[in-house]
């Protein structure tokens, strides 16, 4: 509805010049029409048409000085309009026919933008190790995302020495900034917990290395499984000596549960450890990062 509004709005326009205009002198179809045309669907959120005026604006236009800005425009209509594929499409023609162009920066924070949201993320920072600006916005911008491809990468090291440098301040990409930084700062505290001193803990008290690894129930159950087993396999050795069934029984019983409860431990802080760092990784967003 709104699409058919516009483009009825855009005729009346036209028709309206008309009244001011030889009829000679209109060109409903010329370049600067078109461009008109589709800038208006791409306020109206009709990106796949908007992406078809702005071709036909080239095909038109072929020696146009805003050629370049175009190009740029028609990869916005088709990431805006889901078809990533597209979107990359044109963001690498601008870069490879205007490398030194005003928007260079720009295509290119939007082309690693594109793999980070593909999950492709060491093409995604390929990309960005291309980007050389100088202006203080587009460097913050591509720091944020350097930082956002560490973080779902889980190389919480690394995106904590992205952001040293980004100081701390009220505007959006800087509250962006401090919110990755906690995110790197939780992740790395989230692969803070040691196997081995699970393992230990276990070997000491049995069940204390799962309650550290913060499954308190399972390391209850394994102490109380393991006092059953233990107790059964004295009462046995004690009332048969030696060659009583129920005490070799029990007694293996108890051994078994103890290596495991060990190794059990030390396997439940690295499953921790990775189901806390994938959700840090989770949390990471890009919002702000690449509104322009």
């Amino acid at each position: 509805m709104k699409t058919a509004l516009t483009f009825f709005l855009y005729i009346l326009l036209l028709l309206g010049a008309g009244v001011l205009c030889p009829a000679e002198e209109i060109a409903y179809f010329s370049p600067a029409s078109v461009l008109l045309f589709a800038q208006a669907l791409l306020h109206d959120g009709d990106y796949a048409r908007a992406a078809g005026e702005y071709q036909r604006y080239l095909i038109l236009a072929p020696g146009a000085v805003d050629r370049d800005a175009v190009l740029l425009q028609i990869g916005d209509c088709y990431r805006l309009g889901t078809q990533p594929s597209e979107a990359l499409h044109y963001y690498h023609r601008y870069v490879a026919e205007y490398p030194n162009g005003p928007l260079a920066s720009k295509a290119q924070l939007l082309i690693a933008a594109i793999y980070f949201d593909q999950n492709d993320y060491h093409q995604s920072l390929a990309t960005l190790t291309q980007l050389q600006s100088t202006d203080e916005e587009t460097r913050t911008r591509q720091e944020l995302l350097c930082t956002a491809n560490y973080l779902r990468l889980r190389q919480w090291e690394k995106a904590q020495a992205q952001l040293q440098d980004i100081p701390a301040g009220d505007t959006p990409l800087l509250k962006e900034a401090q919110s990755l930084r906690k995110l790197a700062q939780e992740g790395k505290r989230a692969h803070g917990k040691s196997p081995l001193l699970a393992a230990i803990m276990s070997a000491v008290l049995p069940g204390s290395g799962k309650v550290y690894a913060g499954r308190a129930i399972d390391g209850a159950t394994t102490l109380l499984t393991l006092a059953l087993t233990g107790w059964q396999a004295y009462r046995g050795f004690n009332d048969d000596g030696s060659h009583s069934v129920r005490g070799w029984l029990y007694g293996t019983m108890f051994v078994t549960f103890y290596a495991g409860n060990i190794y059990g431990s030390a396997v439940a802080v690295k499953i921790s450890n990775e189901t806390l760092a994938k959700k840090m990784a989770g949390k990471v967003r890009l919002d702000v990062t690449l509104a322009w």
